[in-house]
């Protein structure tokens, strides 16, 4: 090609082996084009295969300069380059500063943690991750890294507690995971709200309803575990999925803190399932709300 456009750079960036995509890059800039927010992730992914700290550091100010620290996916690849070199303070320094944060980069963080052998701080941004994250109770992918920790540390039980519930629940057999819970209660061990994340989170993908008010209202009153925004929208979710639109339109009223997105965008799937255009309308207002 006499005269490549930036289009063909990413094309061939996105499939080159670390050191071509380094050459690459400085092929783009000797052409005069400026790195996007396509470029900049596949130049910060050879950083990172290549384990060259100093040139993804180089790469970080460029970012900044350009203004894609907002972008989640260079932000992610920035985040994963520094957690594969090992420079964790580097890492943290950026997973604080997104600004939005999905699935991968909880588990990114979460990796890299257990990577490195910090379990209390592998088991709290598991977590955190649990209550925070979209998604997060459906995706596996930190899972094994966190069993790694709990196994090297001998935190057996907590080990099987995210394993075994978390997988009956994806795989919506949610009588399986009620019994794996009601196991770890004859044994004396108390949930937390990791626990209860699961829990709920299987009872919604299998329509037990009942069951899920049940433990919903056991959290506070039998175990002492206070219920986060986390907990309100799997009950949303489990409600709406049930079609009681209304009941979960009244949970979220009775919020005693500010509803999440995860919350109104629950009862808006719940809308589009059961064809509630009124109260649709509604989620999807407040919805628009939070993310501005």
């Amino acid at each position: 090609m006499p005269s490549p456009s930036m289009h063909a750079y990413n094309i061939l960036l996105a499939a080159s082996p670390p050191l071509l995509a380094l050459e690459l890059l400085s092929g783009l800039l000797d052409a005069g084009f400026r790195p996007d927010c396509y470029a900049v992730p596949a130049a910060l992914r050879a950083c990172a295969e290549l384990q060259d700290p100093l040139l993804g550091a180089a790469l970080h100010g460029f970012t900044v300069q350009l203004g894609f620290l907002s972008n989640v996916v260079v932000s992610s690849a920035l985040l994963d380059m520094y957690a594969k070199a090992g420079l964790l303070v580097n890492a943290v320094r950026v997973f604080d500063e997104m600004p939005e944060r999905d699935s991968v980069v909880w588990n990114c963080m979460v990796t890299a943690y257990a990577r490195a052998g910090m379990t209390a701080e592998t088991l709290e941004l598991f977590r955190r991750a649990q209550v925070e994250a979209v998604n997060m109770t459906r995706d596996l992918r930190a899972v094994p890294s966190v069993l790694n920790v709990c196994g090297k540390e001998g935190e057996m039980m907590k080990g099987r507690e995210i394993h075994v519930i978390s997988c009956y629940g994806v795989h919506g057999k949610g009588k399986q995971a009620l019994h794996v819970y009601e196991e770890m209660l004859s044994q004396s061990v108390k949930p937390n709200c990791i626990t209860f994340t699961s829990v709920l989170s299987s009872c919604s993908h299998s329509g037990l309803v009942t069951d899920g008010r049940m433990i919903f209202e056991s959290m506070r009153k039998v175990h002492g575990v206070e219920p986060t925004s986390e907990h309100y929208a799997c009950m949303v979710d489990l409600l709406g999925r049930a079609g009681a639109i209304e009941e979960a339109v009244g949970l979220i009223k009775k919020m005693p803190m500010e509803p999440c997105a995860t919350a109104w965008g629950a009862l808006l799937s719940a809308c589009a399932m059961h064809n509630n255009v009124d109260v649709g309308e509604i989620a999807l207002v407040s919805l628009m709300v939070l993310q501005d």
